[in-house]
Parts: structure tokens; sequence; C-alpha cells
């Protein structure tokens, strides 16, 4: 691991986030395709997101939805619910 590896793994913790969408096309680039234009898409409502940290339960993250005051305290400390 290089330095820079060592410090963002010190700061940062690892999260493995999913978005699942169905779409239609005629190839699996298509669809990729397809599913990347609509996330990129700036009046897509493309947020909504499975989280999880490394070993841990999946999460849904709605980035949607106004934190209330309790995950805001825990993204700030770094803490779960």
């Amino acid at each position: 691991m290089t330095l820079e590896g060592e410090r963002m793994s010190k700061e940062y913790k690892q999260y493995n986030v999913v978005w699942e969408i169905v779409v239609w096309a005629h190839s699996m680039r298509e669809a990729a395709e397809n599913a990347l234009e609509i996330q990129r898409d700036v009046d897509s409502t493309a947020s909504v997101f499975e989280v999880c940290k490394d070993g841990g339960e999946p999460e849904t993250v709605d980035l949607e939805v106004e934190h209330d005051a309790d995950d805001l305290a825990c993204h700030l400390t770094g803490e779960n619910k």
C-alpha cells in the first residue's frame, strides 16, 4: 500500500454503494449506457442507493430525503444510529 493509500484508509471508511435500475435495451452495453444517462440527468430522481460498510448490512440511503439531526450527528462523528 502506498503512503497515500495508508493515509486514505485512516481518514476514510470503505463502503460498497449499489444503484439498481431496470432498463430496456438491445444489449448489455446499451442497457449500461441507458442507465448511466438516467443517472447523470440533472432532473433524474435516481437518488436511492444501497450502502454498506465492509461486512455490514446494507442500508438504503435516499439523497432526496432531508437528513434529521441524528443523521447529521452520526455523519459528523462517524457513528451509526
